[in-house]
């Protein structure tokens, strides 16, 4: 099984994030949630929360800034490995359950091509 969503933003790093307050975190966290759900249909979401097996996870970002550092690339996993726990897609985002390749990255010409492109594929 293999998904692809496409988000019109893209994930803060660590670095970005750890200046930022708990209350920030909790809502960035919620509307990576919102994002993710509303990018897949109820059969999809379904199919991902039954599934057995580990889930391989690729994150293409295409934004007006590239991160420089490779840590500080994997670092923007965190928001969407975590709204995917609450999703239910998988049950911890530990290696156990989840596999994550190292992030790719590109440089948009403008604001309106930023996106975030995310990809799951469950090994059966």
């Amino acid at each position: 099984m293999k998904l692809t969503i496409e988000i019109a933003d893209v994930p803060p790093t660590l670095n970005q994030l750890m200046r930022k307050g708990w209350k920030f975190r909790w809502r960035l966290g919620k509307a990576w949630q919102d994002l993710m759900a509303c990018g897949t249909t109820a059969q999809e979401r379904n199919a991902l929360r039954r599934a057995k097996g580990i889930r391989r996870i690729s994150l293409h970002c295409r934004h007006m800034k590239l991160w420089d550092a490779g840590d500080n690339a994997q670092s923007a996993y965190k928001i969407p490995l975590d709204a995917g726990t609450r999703l239910g897609w998988w049950k911890d985002d530990s290696a156990e359950f989840v596999m994550v390749t190292p992030v790719t990255q590109e440089r948009a010409k403008c604001r309106s091509e930023v996106y975030t492109r995310l990809t799951v594929r469950v090994a059966e």
